[in-house]
């Protein structure tokens, strides 16, 4: 049986047949490294798709760890605000400076500090009227 795959006859000299089994297993050759380095290409690519994916899910962990930091922050800076604003409330409630300096003069002149009890004005009387 006579395969000449559609190329027509065999009328290649041995010289001529030698070099073309080398170039064929040359370009065969070359195909090898081509398809080795196709395959490295792919494992580079995969490697890289991983680290990609790892890094986005370590980035998206992070996100949400920083978002719910500052979501914490945000409800601190409002506690804050309320207590000043009540302290602020409880400050316009108070005695200014000038009441209390009016006050103060009062109790000076009053005294109550010397002011007697009903006991002991009664024990007083008491021992007044006695003699």
């Amino acid at each position: 049986m006579n395969q000449n795959f559609g190329f027509g006859q065999n009328k290649l000299s041995g010289q001529e047949n030698d070099e073309l089994i080398k170039k064929l297993a040359d370009v065969a050759s070359n195909l090898r490294i081509l398809e080795d380095r196709y395959g490295n290409l792919r494992r580079k690519t995969q490697l890289t798709d991983q680290v990609l994916i790892d890094a986005q899910r370590n980035f998206s962990k992070e996100k949400r760890i920083i978002n719910d930091e500052i979501t914490e922050i945000k409800e601190s800076l409002f506690e804050i605000k309320n207590k000043i604003g009540a302290m602020g409330d409880e400050l316009e409630n108070s005695v200014s400076m000038n009441d209390y300096l009016v006050l103060e003069k009062y109790l000076e002149l009053w005294n109550p500090i010397k002011f007697v009890t009903r006991k002991q004005l009664n024990d007083y009387l008491e021992e007044k009227f006695k003699k």
